[in-house]
């Protein structure tokens, strides 16, 4: 006899902050260990500590394996998500797995600039104006633009671009601007 298992899909969001610093606090707390001395070991300060457990920030992708080893657990266990784990582990190991612009929206917070870009190259899928403006703050402008060729003619308002065009050097910005036949001046 044999049993299969079936992977359940995650609900909610892939990356709940609230959650994950709650996840910290519990597995530091559990190692007897104060935020300041957690904060020691790890080379950062007792504020970013404060930070991620109360959910304000989340340990980047590189500190998370770290904080993992430390506390004895996992990527996973801290994040709460099966998915969210995997996708941060592949970037820190430079793989580049399919991932929709969703996933890639809640992740990229926790990826370095490099990483985040990589990672823009192998969404699957639709994207829309919002993805890309959400996306803005942690992509340079090579990944910023070839996601923003993704997007539909048309789909992009005067608004959204212009709000675009300050994440982008002035020729990209121009290059952008050109391409959704916007007249107006970067």
């Amino acid at each position: 006899m044999f049993s299969l298992r079936v992977r359940k899909k995650e609900s909610g969001p892939l990356l709940d902050m609230h959650r994950t610093g709650a996840n910290i606090a519990r597995l530091r707390k559990s190692k007897g260990a104060t935020r300041a001395r957690l904060a020691e070991v790890l080379g950062i300060s007792a504020d970013t500590v404060s930070n991620w457990e109360d959910g304000l920030s989340c340990p980047d992708a590189s500190t998370l394996g770290a904080l993992a080893a430390l506390l004895g657990t996992s990527i996973e266990d801290i994040l709460g998500s099966r998915r969210a784990a995997e996708i941060v582990s592949d970037a820190e190991a430079g793989r580049a797995p399919a991932l929709d612009i969703r996933e890639l929206i809640e992740v990229a917070p926790l990826l370095r600039a490099e990483q985040a870009d990589r990672l823009a190259g192998s969404v699957c899928g639709a994207v829309t104006p919002d993805d890309v403006l959400a996306l803005a703050p942690f992509l340079g402008d090579a990944a910023l633009m070839r996601l923003a060729e993704r997007v539909p003619r048309g789909a992009f308002t005067r608004e959204s671009a212009s709000a675009l065009v300050r994440f982008l050097e002035e020729d990209a910005a121009a290059r952008l601007m050109r391409r959704l036949h916007c007249e107006e001046r970067v």
